[in-house]
């Protein structure tokens, strides 16, 4: 009894020096001069090398943390860094051998992930595979007055403490939904697809030119898996669910699985949807944050 004490008693002494890494900053980069990242980018060539750059603090000189390598959700390579100091920047870099969809992951010596960065290599836009995701039951709504329903599921949040980006897109998604389809029209000109709805709601919410095709908008943001979805996430939707999914759709994140998007190629009026509604469930293929 007195030796379990004593190895519980070590046991809570260490593991908060495990627990306490802390990634101040990571990034994905061309190459590494001076311990300093140069070049960040998500987009890489076939055979380019690229650099996982990061600053470690509050750390315990002597453990290590892991850097593991994805390629299309598949362990390419795993590399262990020694902890030399408290505070500490370092890097590694991987050989990019394939094309697709790559993550750096930072994981602690528990096996806690500190941080993962993803970026792609090539030219054909891979999405992440599908993760295991059942139906609840056909939850597709007809919302006859999206506007009222909007007001009425964004509501708890716009009371809330959040910050001025939010404000704008709470206000910005708002008015699209109030405007009739008249006005709609007027606003948005030519618009007519889900792209292009995504685009000038951001555009006139914060002023950014958002890329110009569903694939770069995805690495334009940071990964975002279903289960962490915030509200203004931008959601990924493909007709094609086969080993090179191509993205067809996109709306933005709301709350409690609603989203915003264009309704149709035929319309262009916004509504909301369920994720779990008959045409979503099935088609769900990756989110990505545009502000953190």
């Amino acid at each position: 009894m007195f030796f379990f004490r004593i190895l519980v008693s070590l046991i809570i002494l260490y593991t908060p020096f495990l627990l306490s890494q802390t990634i101040q900053s990571a990034k994905i980069c061309e190459t590494v001069e001076n311990l300093e990242p140069q070049n960040p980018k998500n987009k890489f060539e076939k055979g380019e090398r690229a650099y996982c750059w990061m600053q470690i603090t509050d750390a315990e000189p002597g453990s290590f943390i892991t850097l593991q390598w994805y390629c299309n959700n598949e362990l390419e390579y795993s590399y262990n860094l020694k902890i030399k100091y408290e505070t500490m920047r370092t890097y590694a870099y991987k050989t990019l051998r394939k094309e697709g969809l790559w993550r750096a992951d930072i994981q602690s010596e528990t096996g806690d992930v500190l941080k993962s960065m993803t970026f792609y290599v090539g030219e054909t836009f891979k999405p992440i595979p599908l993760k295991p995701y059942s139906s609840l039951g056909d939850t597709s709504l007809r919302i006859d007055r999206p506007d009222i329903f909007y007001s009425k599921l964004i509501g708890e949040l716009a009371e809330s403490p959040i910050s001025i980006q939010q404000k704008r897109l709470i206000d910005e998604i708002g008015e699209w939904l109030k405007s009739s389809e008249e006005d709609t029209v007027n606003y948005v000109s030519a618009m007519h697809d889900s792209l292009g709805f995504v685009q000038r709601v951001y555009k006139n919410a914060f002023e950014i030119e958002l890329p110009d095709s569903l694939g770069r908008i995805f690495f334009y943001g940071e990964e975002v898996y279903k289960d962490d979805l915030l509200f203004g996430d931008v959601v990924f939707f493909s007709d094609t669910l086969e080993e090179e999914i191509q993205l067809t759709e996109m709306g933005i994140y709301i709350k409690d699985d609603f989203i915003v998007h264009n309704q149709s190629a035929d319309s262009i009026k916004a509504g909301i949807s369920h994720l779990n509604n008959g045409y979503f469930v099935n088609r769900y293929a990756g989110a990505c944050r545009i502000f953190n």
